[in-house]
């Protein structure tokens, strides 16, 4: 939620290329053939959908790739070898020199030295207390009140919550993901009360009332929990070396 992915689609916009991402978090889908929770052949299908040679392609958490997954990327990787690249599950080659490589890694000590080695890796700091207010309040509450429609009541409602929010059961969340889903709740549930003229009701609503379930018990917000995001290292965004020269 600090925006790694935002940062990778904006370089592919920049550089005039498509954007493509490739996630390695374990598939939830039983039907699926896949090594290590990944569907297979994902980087040729990258190509073939984005119809491009050279596009930005993310490897997103790439630290949960099967172990044998993050040693053939050491070839992918090295231009000296990405010329011809050979995809074991579909049965062709293909030239990987022309793609520019990021991947997002939650810690990057997991991942092999010697793939760390053919990284530049740049740290994404959290968003502070101000930065998420900030957001909030200038992105993500237009955004919500124009996707659902709310009314300016809906809307001061939201903008009332959202110190709350952050202060009682977000102070140590690195982006603004949960955040959001919050905000969503409270456009959800003023908008239910709205139609019954539930102006009172409206107005008695809390934070405790809209925050993501998931924060509710309040888990984060103690510094001293392991589940506490002062207690995790800061997400990184891993980049090619070579993009530097």
């Amino acid at each position: 939620g600090v925006g790694k992915t935002t940062i990778a689609e904006s370089i592919a916009g920049a550089l005039g290329r498509k954007f493509a991402k490739i996630s390695f978090t374990p598939s939830t889908n039983l039907t699926s053939t896949s090594r290590g929770g990944v569907e297979p052949g994902q980087l040729a299908h990258a190509l073939i959908d984005g119809g491009s040679s050279n596009p930005v392609v993310l490897l997103d958490e790439l630290e949960k790739a099967h172990p044998s997954m993050q040693i053939e990327l050491l070839t992918l990787l090295d231009p000296a070898h990405n010329k011809s690249i050979k995809d074991e599950y579909l049965g062709f080659e293909m030239d990987c020199s022309e793609i520019v490589f990021f991947a997002s890694v939650n810690d990057v000590e997991l991942l092999p030295a010697a793939l760390r080695d053919r990284m530049q890796i740049v740290e994404i700091d959290p968003y502070n207390r101000e930065d998420r207010i900030a957001i909030a309040q200038t992105k993500l509450i237009p955004d919500i009140t124009q996707l659902m429609n709310s009314t300016p009541e809906a809307q001061e409602k939201m903008r009332e919550l959202v110190e709350p929010l952050v202060d009682r059961f977000m102070p140590f969340e690195s982006g603004v993901r949960a955040l959001k889903r919050s905000l969503v709740i409270a456009a959800e549930k003023i908008t239910r009360l709205q139609q019954v003229s539930a102006s009172q009701a409206i107005a008695g609503l809390t934070a405790e009332d809209v925050v993501d379930p998931y924060f509710r018990n309040n888990r984060l917000s103690d510094p001293k929990s392991p589940y506490s995001y002062s207690n995790q290292i800061f997400k990184h965004l891993t980049i090619p070396a070579e993009i530097f020269k």
